[in-house]
């Protein structure tokens, strides 16, 4: 909290902020080596699990680097984030990968094949999500907004992350929905989640006509 508020009187970005941050650490006479491992490491995480761009993410490790010169471990992380973020699928990238999905009924296909020649709406979701849940009903209302026929401009699918079919199977059944509804198996869900670099779902996507995504964080559908 004091960190967001001191950024917000100064006026800088959170890149900025945390640069100045480890600058006022590494000051502090009184902190020992093994406290200042510990902050360095947690404002490591604060910031570069929220960062999305890899230029600021790149300049952020080349300016503390020198600060870091005394602990490997947190130096170690912060590489490791970094790179992650430098290699994360962004706007204009295809899919890292086309897992395989699973229809209510059990028969499969590439998300390769789910995506269309028009744009895509992408939900991925968990039956154990308290806000996935939320936003199913406004999705089902926004989806049957638009004529879902082989000439409108965009289709709307569903893909849960859910660690079991079955689970995913039960929470639909009976249940009306105006979209397509898939499942990946857990190993593929987590491979996608990692390199596309999503930590927390709901997460929204929307994929253009030529299967390269527009918005890797597109707004909900509330």
């Amino acid at each position: 909290i004091d960190n967001y508020i001191m950024r917000q009187k100064s006026k800088l970005d959170l890149c900025d902020a945390t640069i100045r941050n480890f600058r006022i650490i590494d000051s502090i006479p009184e902190l020992d080596a093994k406290r200042k491992d510990m902050l360095y490491s947690m404002f490591i995480d604060m910031y570069l699990d929220k960062e999305a761009d890899s230029i600021k993410a790149r300049r952020f490790y080349d300016t503390v680097k020198p600060i870091l010169s005394d602990f490997p471990e947190a130096d170690k992380k912060l590489k490791a984030k970094v790179e992650l973020i430098t290699n994360q699928t962004k706007n204009g990238d295809p899919f890292p990968f086309y897992p395989t999905l699973y229809r209510p009924d059990g028969s499969s296909l590439s998300l390769q094949d789910a995506l269309s020649d028009r744009y895509t709406y992408i939900d991925i979701w968990a039956t154990t999500c308290g806000p996935c849940r939320k936003e199913l009903p406004i999705l089902h209302e926004l989806c049957a907004t638009y004529p879902q026929d082989p000439y409108s401009k965009i289709k709307f699918i569903s893909i849960s992350t859910d660690n079991k079919l079955i689970t995913w199977q039960k929470f639909l059944a009976g249940k009306e929905s105006a979209y397509e509804q898939y499942f990946m198996n857990p190993k593929d869900g987590a491979r996608l989640l990692s390199q596309m670099r999503i930590l927390g779902i709901p997460r929204f996507i929307l994929v253009g006509p030529n299967k390269r995504i527009v918005n890797i964080n597109a707004p909900k559908p509330s």
